[in-house]
């Protein structure tokens, strides 16, 4: 088992309340009123908006990195306060022996929606390809 790192960064500003910003969505209901394109416009919208919530709390709220041994961010997890009262948003990074990024799961947490990012690589170690989803 390899031994982890975690780093803690504290930002005191706790007026910026994200989970008030944070919009939901009827996936389901979607496809009663446009079927599968709409359901993928309302997925992109979702996805955008949870990284954007996520990139302004991670420089507003309390944050913790954890870091595998070889200095991989393999765990990011957002609170309100460094009470840790309410957990806004979790990451999870996956890597390869190469130190490649395989998948992203960014989870907001007020919501429960997660985007789930994979990565491949080809022999070269160059990106082949990226799937994103919304669940």
């Amino acid at each position: 088992m390899a031994t982890c790192h975690t780093v803690v960064v504290v930002n005191s500003s706790s007026t910026n309340n994200i989970v008030a910003a944070t919009p939901t969505y009827n996936i389901n209901s979607a496809s009663a009123i446009g079927g599968t394109a709409l359901n993928r416009v309302i997925a992109l919208e979702e996805r955008v908006e949870i990284e954007k919530l996520f990139k302004v709390a991670e420089t507003t709220d309390y944050t913790e990195y954890t870091l595998d041994v070889d200095g991989n961010k393999t765990n990011v997890d957002i609170w309100t306060d460094s009470g840790k009262s309410t957990k806004l948003f979790s990451k999870v990074n996956t890597y390869d022996v190469d130190g490649n990024k395989t998948n992203v799961s960014l989870t907001d947490e007020v919501t429960g929606k997660t985007i789930t990012t994979t990565y491949t690589y080809d022999v070269d170690g160059n990106r082949a390809t990226k799937t994103r989803s919304v669940t």
